[in-house]
């Protein structure tokens, strides 16, 4: 059985908070968060690393990183919004863990990240109409999950509680 749980989707989709959330409920269970993992570890903030040294070398880092967590057991995995579209990427987490889509509609993604500046993606003129085409180019990779929860008008107490449902059957 997989022991690990990991959450995927957009940026904005709740991923990093609702590990956190997720790893209370489940007793010997950490939550991880692969880009504080990636900034930890290269020392560089990932809006940074975009700027200086581009998106491939962030997504091979992304890589690495995901092939030391995927070495580990009982963790909450928390992905960046592109992690899961490297096919390879896609084959170690699906291989060694359960898969949930948080699925979000980009008018509500864009709201949640509106106003964040951290995030490398974002840039002037930065809109719901790009949150749109990013998702429309993940959406296929994203729902080769094992679950989808969908989160518009949802808190995060109840998505936490019908993922631990989902889990659970």
């Amino acid at each position: 059985m997989k022991n690990n749980i990991t959450l995927t989707g957009m940026m904005g989709a709740g991923k990093s908070m609702l590990a956190e959330r997720l790893s209370r409920h489940l007793s010997g269970v950490v939550a991880v968060d692969t880009d504080i993992l990636i900034e930890y570890h290269y020392n560089q903030f990932i809006s940074d690393m975009f700027a200086q040294k581009g998106e491939k070398f962030f997504r091979d880092a992304e890589s690495k990183i995901l092939n030391l967590v995927y070495s580990k057991d009982n963790l909450i995995v928390a992905l960046g919004g592109g992690a899961f579209e490297r096919p390879e990427n896609r084959e170690l987490i699906q291989k060694n863990s359960r898969v949930v889509y948080l699925k979000a509609r980009p008018e509500t993604l864009f709201e949640r990240i509106a106003n964040c500046t951290s995030r490398p993606m974002l840039k002037e003129g930065f809109g719901v109409k790009e949150v749109e085409e990013i998702l429309q180019q993940r959406e296929e990779n994203y729902n080769q999950a094992d679950f989808v929860v969908e989160t518009d008008g949802k808190t995060p107490d109840e998505i936490v509680k019908e993922i631990l449902g989902l889990l659970n059957d």
